[in-house]
């Protein structure tokens, strides 16, 4: 569905919620979207990880388990397992969907082994 945030994917079909959660979008259909390489979904998890990513506390404090109202609204609970959920399906989600020409564009370079090295 889309909402202020971009395309969301949504937990219930698209017709529900436009929200995001750390467990739902980010760790769990987030990562998965890749290996389907679903266009939509892989957008719909950019916005989501950029809604988690613009609320990181900078005080070392937990952060939001969800944004809710069109992702406007940080809502319920804040505890590690949250945190861990969103540096899990990120993390994941960023080896998963990994892009050669990005690589090639940061000066870094694969050697004979598929290493990745620094020019």
């Amino acid at each position: 569905m889309n909402r202020k945030l971009g395309l969301v994917h949504s937990p219930g079909g698209g017709n529900y919620y436009a929200g995001v959660w750390a467990n739902d979008q980010v760790e769990y259909s987030g990562p998965f979207f890749p290996f389907l390489g679903y266009d939509t979904g892989i957008e719909a998890a950019k916005n989501a990880y950029t809604v988690f990513l613009q609320n990181i506390p900078e005080d070392n404090n937990p952060i939001f388990q969800s944004f809710e109202m069109e992702g406007i609204l940080p809502c319920c609970g804040k505890d590690r397992g949250d945190a861990a959920m969103i540096a899990f399906g990120t993390s994941q989600f960023l080896l998963r969907n990994g892009d050669k020409k990005l690589l090639m564009n940061c000066g870094l370079s694969l050697n004979g082994r598929s290493v990745i090295a620094i020019k």
